[in-house]
């Protein structure tokens, strides 16, 4: 599996730092086999020398994470909450989230909320007025997910919703 980090882009006055995950063979194994690997191995976060000064950068700061509760989402939230950030956990489900940021030692304001509806993410937005968005919430990475309609929704019109909420509210 390899991480690619994308390019900082500028909407209007406001910048939006986007990070895209690629991630090799994604299809490689079950849920159940991610989820087996994922409990015996340590956070990349974890290790001391691990980009300790980027992560710092984000102290302070108010960051919304899409997906927070997901694998890659919760890595992320966990070495963010260590930066002194405020963060904002969106989760598809607050009880399962809950019990998921606990055991990772998560912390933030979790939100529960159907990003189905473009409209909830950019009222959510509008609302907390983060200065870093981490979209990390995506439809059709299981095997199991095959709604085409909602493939759309939230890998395109959430996308889009995002970037236009943030270009309007510098």
């Amino acid at each position: 599996r390899r991480a690619r980090h994308c390019d900082v882009q500028r909407f209007d006055a406001r910048v939006c730092r986007v990070v895209a995950i690629e991630l090799a063979d994604s299809g490689f194994c079950t849920a159940g086999q991610r989820r087996a690997r994922f409990h015996q191995t340590e956070s990349p976060y974890d290790e001391p020398d691990h980009n300790c000064d980027q992560l710092m950068k984000f102290e302070a700061q108010t960051i919304v994470i899409f997906g927070a509760a997901g694998f890659i989402g919760r890595w992320l939230a966990r070495a963010i909450c260590r930066t002194g950030a405020r963060p904002y956990l969106v989760v598809r489900d607050e009880e399962s989230a809950e019990q998921i940021f606990s055991e990772y030692e998560i912390s933030g304001e979790i939100i529960e909320t159907d990003l189905r509806r473009p409209d909830l993410a950019a009222r959510l937005l509008a609302k907390t007025r983060p200065d870093i968005v981490f979209n990390l919430a995506g439809y059709g990475v299981d095997r199991s997910e095959r709604d085409e309609v909602m493939a759309y929704q939230i890998n395109a019109h959430l996308v889009e919703a995002i970037c236009k909420t943030m270009a309007m509210n510098p």
